[in-house]
């Protein structure tokens, strides 16, 4: 495991406000960001330039720095996944900042009989937090790719660029991932 001790240290040393970590930190998870962020964007359909696109990036790393966000990272093993919900978060929170605000909503009524209650809340809440312990049971390239894929729904050309393999690599390790995955849940008392 040299690379998660290696992402362990260097959180640390950009915990501890050293600049060169920062600037290393920065270009090992840059692409990443960019990702995360244009993912969320996509799946709003929105059309940002990539002046905004790149204000976002930056207010990333930004909000990281000036909070000293990374202080409170517990578990090394889980920076991708929460890497990128810091920047799709921050998407969100500058796309909410360039719209006017609404004046009135118009809210529909709701079938009682198709709404969704509280125990399919709960259901997926469990069903969610046992995909992630999965997930955090996997070794560290795998666990990229899972995430990205499971948790994110990104392409597998995405995740290739993201994480610098091959495509056929990439659909290897998910095919494997999901198929023991499915077989975990099964084994938990899920149905899938």
């Amino acid at each position: 495991m040299p690379e998660l001790t290696a992402i362990d240290n260097l959180i640390q040393r950009c915990a501890n406000e050293e600049p060169l970590a920062w600037s290393k930190f920065i270009e090992h998870f840059s692409r990443l960001i960019f990702f995360a962020i244009k993912t969320k964007i996509n799946k709003l359909c929105l059309n940002l330039s990539e002046t905004d696109v790149y204000d976002i990036y930056q207010q990333v790393f930004l909000s990281i720095c000036e909070k000293q966000k990374l202080k409170s990272i517990k578990n090394p093993k889980s920076i991708t996944r929460w890497l990128i919900i810091v920047a799709q978060n921050e998407a969100l929170d500058y796309i909410k900042s360039k719209q006017p605000p609404k004046e009135t909503e118009i809210i529909d009524e709701v079938n009682p009989a198709s709404a969704y209650t509280p125990l399919d809340e709960t259901h997926k809440n469990e069903l969610e937090k046992e995909i992630e312990v999965f997930i955090d049971t996997l070794l560290l390239k795998e666990r990229r790719i899972a995430t990205l894929d499971i948790l994110y729904d990104l392409k597998y050309t995405q995740i290739s660029k993201i994480v610098n393999l091959p495509i056929g690599t990439i659909a290897s390790v998910i095919k494997r991932v999901r198929q023991d995955l499915k077989a975990h849940l099964l084994k938990k008392g899920y149905k899938v």
